[in-house]
């Protein structure tokens, strides 16, 4: 299944159906963090509305043998870091190795965290389109992850 934000295609591969939560938690961290909210209103809204991306067809490839890359752009408005993050949450996954930065050509590329079967990496001063803003960061991320390895850790 593919997202193409708001939409979702059908594992059929001709229709597609609404994805009604796509990117919402985005918002909501956005306020948040920018004091454009109270924390009532955020641990209201995080206590009680599924913000979630993940669908079960996700969960399953993340139970199967199947590896999984997610990147963000640290600067990305669309689909910031702390969605994908809360989404990555909401899987109760276990972290095999913890948060920690990783690099490319001697400065900092972003940040990693390595699941199970599941990477996920930011990407320091990209935007939604990470290979457009940072193409030797992405470079360095995509090799990693085609090799079966975590970004460089220094």
């Amino acid at each position: 299944m593919m997202e193409l934000e708001p939409f979702r295609v059908n594992k059929d591969g001709t229709t597609l159906y609404q994805n009604e939560y796509a990117g919402n938690i985005g918002a909501v961290d956005f306020y948040w963090t920018h004091a454009l909210m109270p924390d009532e209103t955020y641990h209201g809204l995080a206590s009680n509305c599924d913000f979630t991306i993940l669908n079960t067809s996700d969960k399953e490839l993340m139970v199967s043998r199947i590896r999984i890359c997610i990147y963000c752009g640290d600067t990305d408005g669309a689909l910031p870091v702390n969605c994908s993050r809360y989404a990555i949450n909401k899987l109760g996954t276990p972290v095999r190795t913890t948060w920690y930065p990783w690099y490319s050509k001697g400065e900092v590329g972003g940040y990693a965290v390595g699941f199970q079967n599941l990477t996920f990496v930011t990407v320091r001063g990209a935007g939604h389109f990470v290979p457009s803003y940072q193409p030797s960061r992405a470079l360095v991320l995509f090799s990693s992850f085609v090799n079966g390895r975590l970004p460089p850790p220094a």
